[in-house]
């Protein structure tokens, strides 16, 4: 893994959850009503090695990528979000946290 700064996504991730901890978004696992939710293709590294994800979850998550899905932008209609600079295994470890609110062990 990169020893640089977090990405922008990264730190927005970080704020969802400060805010997260003063509102109604959750703050333990993901319920199963957020797995019912569209699919979306997360693409990682310049390989873009796949990782399919659930469209609420990650929006409730980070709000970078609530943004990005829910937007006016291409993410929104295509159903991917492609992060080329990023390891494909960072990108795990964040989604892992996405669903668990944990690193794994």
């Amino acid at each position: 893994m990169s020893s640089r700064d977090p990405t922008p996504w990264l730190k927005s991730t970080a704020e969802s959850v400060r805010a997260s901890r003063s509102s109604n978004i959750p703050t333990t696992n993901i319920d199963s009503s957020f797995l019912t939710s569209k699919i979306i293709t997360v693409l990682a590294g310049p390989s873009r090695v796949p990782y399919h994800v659930h469209h609420d979850v990650l929006c409730v998550r980070s709000s970078h990528c609530q943004i990005a899905l829910e937007g006016p932008f291409a993410e929104a209609q295509s159903g991917e979000m492609a992060f080329p600079e990023e390891d494909p295994d960072t990108i795990k470890l964040f989604l892992h946290w996405v669903y668990h609110l944990a690193l794994p062990r």
